[in-house]
């Protein structure tokens, strides 16, 4: 989608912006997985009070 509205340039340039979000979104998503207690816990911290 987005290189279809660029109308120029290469898919190689939407590859290696994109890359740094997806591989951030993919480390959180790990992250997460292993240590859910990140996750849950603002939602603890809030409901205590």
């Amino acid at each position: 989608m987005v290189q279809g509205l660029r109308k120029r340039g290469r898919i190689d340039d939407v590859i290696i912006g994109t890359a740094p979000f997806v591989v951030t979104m993919l480390v959180m998503i790990v992250v997460i997985s292993v240590w859910p207690v990140l996750a849950l816990w603002l939602p603890q911290h809030t409901a205590a009070n």
